[in-house]
């Protein structure tokens, strides 16, 4: 689906061997956005540029298999071209925890704008030598909705987002 898990260095990392139509619809963008698999939002900077560019050609009100506006079609090819980048990112698969002496703390930002907004999750693992082992554990992002909405109202999106993805995850791992 994407994601690989590197055994030799215990890291998961991305494949990126997309084919994409030459003929830009939304059908076609859709379907090239959803190759993007992406479970934990790893890739979320990535994916939400995705979901802002298709909200800008539902906008647009043409049909599905209508050829989309030169502007938006540069958008997409652009954006897909950096695609490969993709494969650079490397997530470690170990969070740094033992099962004795670790403290374990889960911290969570999150932040809006016009466009979208966002909530991020790290753990923050002090073993008893002293190392501190810092790792993304969970993204999500959502394009804001079209009816405009004020930035603190989006920023109390984020934040709720948040928030239930903090409770889960402290009852999933912590238990």
């Amino acid at each position: 689906l994407g994601i690989y898990w590197d055994t030799n260095n215990d890291y998961f990392c991305f494949s990126i061997n997309f084919t994409f139509s030459s003929i830009i619809t939304k059908s076609s963008l859709l379907s090239g956005a959803a190759k993007l698999f992406d479970p934990l939002g790893w890739l979320s900077p990535t994916t939400i540029v995705a979901k802002i560019i298709f909200q800008k050609l539902w906008k647009t009100k043409l049909d599905w298999n209508d050829t989309q506006p030169e502007e938006m079609q540069r958008e997409w090819i652009n954006f897909r071209s950096k695609l490969k980048h993709l494969e650079d990112i490397k997530i470690s698969r170990w969070l740094g925890y033992h099962s004795t002496g670790s403290t374990v703390d889960l911290h969570a930002f999150s932040d809006a704008s016009q466009s979208a907004y966002a909530a991020v999750v790290y753990t923050r693992v002090i073993i008893e030598s002293g190392n501190v082992f810092i790792n993304l554990l969970q993204a999500k992002t959502k394009v804001a909705p079209i009816k405009t909405e004020t930035i603190p109202r989006l920023e109390l999106s984020a934040l709720w987002q948040n928030k239930y993805n903090c409770y889960c995850m402290d009852k999933e791992l912590f238990d």
